[in-house]
């Protein structure tokens, strides 16, 4: 509605109150008609005589104000509050640092490979699933299962990275197991074959860079029941900080879940035909 014709309707409802008002002004004043010759008198001839400093209103309030005449709005005033941010002003504002394009969803078990230390965990693990010859394929299809599923996990908010790490080793000790009975049907064998304790030694690396106290327990004591001892395999024992540049774990983790965030961004964004 204009704010003209707010005005005037305005106009009419003051009119309508002054005219009540003088008629009985008129009536039972003792003053006479010459007070009442000295009021005004508004009508549509002359609407805008009262102004909008009458109502004390600014055109803000007029803005804000409408008068309605739909059914549904059963003849009475109504206000329409300004607009709510737009989905695509809260993806603005909440945009991760360094996301400049758009990337694809972490996934798969090699995924980034190239952020690790050499000689740290994942690589070996890596290496041990893709150049190792003679690793049983069963136990080469766990291990590489375990690396993929560790992704997902990591990609999860409601999965605890000690969780995603625990699943890791489990799927490693549990590739190392399986490769530890290939071997015995081999009877050529008459030692540890190279892949096992190959499998031994990412397993150890891994489970140090994990940092998690109940797994280290559980692995030494699975040591124990199969009778292996790392000193006697030249497997050398690692303690290693969650922080340390050489922790691949860790790395991985933040590599993963930085790189989760952007794509998931993006996703949202041109989901939403969001243009920045």
């Amino acid at each position: 509605m204009s704010i003209y014709l707010k005005k005037s309707i305005a106009a009419i409802v003051m009119a309508m109150s002054l005219g009540y008002a003088t008629d009985s002004f008129a009536n039972n004043s003792s003053t006479g008609p010459d007070v009442f010759d000295e009021m005004q008198i508004v009508g549509w001839d002359n609407p805008y005589d009262v102004s909008n400093e009458a109502f004390d209103w600014t055109i803000a309030d007029y803005d804000a104000w409408d008068v309605g005449t739909s059914e549904e709005s059963g003849g009475g005033g109504s206000y329409s509050p300004p607009p709510a941010p737009s989905l695509c002003d809260e993806l603005r504002d909440r945009k991760p640092d360094s996301c400049p394009n758009p990337i694809p969803f972490p996934n798969g078990y090699g995924y980034g490979r190239d952020a690790y230390p050499s000689g740290s965990g994942i690589p070996r693990l890596l290496y041990w699933i893709e150049h190792v010859g003679g690793v049983d394929s069963a136990a080469r299809e766990w291990a590489r299962s375990g690396l993929s599923l560790h992704t997902i996990d990591i990609t999860q908010t409601f999965i605890s990275i000690d969780r995603a790490n625990e699943r890791l080793l489990l799927s490693v000790q549990s590739a190392c197991r399986m490769q530890s009975e290939a071997d015995q049907q081999n009877p050529l064998l008459v030692d540890m074959s190279h892949m096992q304790r190959n499998c031994l030694e990412v397993l150890e690396r891994l489970q140090a860079e994990a940092g998690d106290q109940g797994f280290r327990s559980y692995f030494f004591d699975w040591l124990e029941r199969e009778g292996l001892h790392l000193d006697d395999l030249g497997i050398p024992e690692t303690m290693l900080d969650w922080l340390a540049p050489s922790n691949s774990l860790r790395i991985r983790y933040d590599t993963i879940s930085t790189d989760a965030k952007c794509a998931k961004w993006w996703i949202d964004a041109q989901a939403n035909q969001c243009i920045f």
